[in-house]
């Protein structure tokens, strides 16, 4: 861990500390919350994908680990506008690789009516989804990954327009953050910002539309200058003294698109994230990659599911129909590789993926976006090593009695060769050329909530397994145990 990183990582510390004190010293500062939390993972074979992915990078695909850990929250109200958050969890973990005593999470928040101001490592999901629990995850920020510690300023929900008969509401977010671990470029930092827009009137159908972008920037690769960050934060072109070519450092986004459609006993939500790194996709040239999905709530409770979630993941078709250098060669019957391959031939945006930022969108050797796509090494030597994927994901949710929920999920995803000559720098394919690899994944759970009859217990259980040509083959279990004192209602 560089210096600049290990700063940062002790700036989050001290603000988990400075939780603690609040929760533990100080109780008349407002409702407190402790929780006590422990959890054991594994099986044979490795943990299964579907409980170590979309857990916030916490779990590991060790054979058997486990952690056990506190979280201390406070949350008071200054005045009927204001509002100060504060929370720290800590857990020692032990796997297969040793022992590790972490600071999960630990940030302090300032709310004003809408406004929030965030500082420190905290869970988030970039992107919006109905029910994220169930989902494959986001395309740009799905909690797959450990969270980067940063400095937030957003409007977190969603907030009615003035003068717009309640039928317009937005909400947003500007962050600057910082990458930690191992990486090829020491120190990159990190910008991003999304923007909704959400309309219809208040019980009808709603329609919704957002704009999400996010940049690797700075650290080793290019100086931290002012011109560098106002060149990641329009998208602009690198810096003429910048060994780069296209948008200034790893620049990544998406078009969120959702419609919320109110039924007789329930609700339907479409949605679909449309990926994109270079300029053509921002204007969909790279055709209809990303995620879709439908999500059916049914209001009617009783043993059977009440909650459908179908997904679709397609980022087979990257801007074009070639994904292999040779394909295009071949075609133009050109016998020799020209000196600059750069984009030649389309099919070449290596979602993900970057030239000079190698570990990719990808933070503490775990992908940020969309948990599907793979990953080969660890450290500086990781890359992304499948990215052209065709998947399909269901999975539901329901109770049998108000205590006891269940949930289920199922995936099936076809993984294709990565293109590889494209770019000076060679990705990673582990998929072989001219193959196909397909992978299952699934996974249920059961939830108690106030177990042995108390208020303050909740347990879960979990059997898992996969099977396929991408992952080694496993069936595995996840239990969990978590303990919550309040002293009074969290707002």
């Amino acid at each position: 861990m560089t210096s600049r990183n290990g700063r940062v990582a002790r700036s989050c510390a001290f603000l988990g500390a400075l939780a603690i004190l609040g929760t533990v010293v100080l109780p008349g500062l407002g409702a407190i919350e402790v929780t006590l939390h422990q959890a054991t993972t594994g099986g044979v074979g490795g943990t299964p994908f579907w409980f170590q992915a979309n857990r916030d990078g916490f779990v590991s695909d060790s054979p058997l680990q486990s952690s056990l850990g506190v979280e201390g929250r406070v949350d008071h109200n200054l005045g009927r506008d204001l509002n100060v958050e504060a929370l720290v969890d800590v857990d020692y973990f032990v796997d297969d690789e040793g022992n590790d005593f972490r600071l999960r999470y630990g940030f302090g928040a300032l709310t004003w009516r809408m406004f929030q101001l965030k500082g420190g490592t905290f869970p988030q999901i970039i992107g919006i989804l109905p029910d994220p629990e169930l989902s494959s995850g986001s395309m740009m920020v799905s909690g797959n990954a450990r969270a980067l510690p940063k400095l937030q300023f957003s409007m977190p929900v969603w907030t009615t327009v003035p003068f717009t008969n309640e039928t317009l509401e937005i909400q947003g977010g500007l962050s600057h953050g910082w990458f930690m671990g191992d990486r090829v470029v020491d120190n990159t930092l990190l910008h991003e910002k999304w923007a909704y827009g959400r309309f219809g009137p208040p019980a009808g159908t709603k329609i919704s539309l957002g704009l999400v972008h996010e940049v690797m920037w700075g650290g080793n690769a290019q100086e931290p200058t002012l011109d560098n960050y106002l060149r990641a934060f329009t998208g602009r072109e690198a810096a003429p003294d910048v060994d780069e070519q296209g948008p200034s450092g790893n620049s990544l986004g998406m078009w969120d698109f959702s419609l919320e459609m109110p039924l007789d006993r329930g609700y339907l939500h479409g949605y679909y994230q449309h990926y994109f790194e270079l300029k053509h996709g921002v204007f969909f040239k790279n055709a209809y990659d990303g995620l879709w999905g439908l999500s059916v709530r049914i209001e009617d409770r009783g043993w059977w599911p009440d909650t459908f979630v179908g997904e679709w993941l397609f980022t087979v078709y990257q801007g074009g129909r070639y994904h292999r250098l040779s394909q295009v060669l071949s075609d133009a019957e050109i016998t020799q590789t020209p000196t600059n391959t750069f984009g030649i031939g389309g099919g070449s945006h290596q979602y993900y993926s970057h030239g000079i930022y190698r570990n990719g969108w990808t933070h503490l050797d775990r992908v940020l976006g969309n948990p599907l796509f793979v990953t080969t090494g660890t450290g500086e030597n990781l890359r992304i090593s499948s990215n052209r994927i065709n998947a399909y994901h269901l999975a539901l949710s329901g109770s049998v009695a108000p205590r006891y929920t269940y949930s289920a999920r199922v995936t099936r995803a076809v993984h294709h060769p990565t293109r590889i000559g494209a770019r000076t720098y060679s990705p990673v394919s582990l998929v072989p050329a001219g193959e196909s690899w397909v992978q299952y994944n699934g996974a249920v759970s059961v939830e108690i909530d106030r177990l042995f009859a108390g208020e303050r217990f909740s347990l879960r259980l979990g059997l898992g397994g996969d099977w396929g040509e991408v992952y080694t083959n496993t069936v595995g279990f996840d239990v969990a145990l978590r303990y919550r004192y309040q002293s009074a209602s969290v707002e």
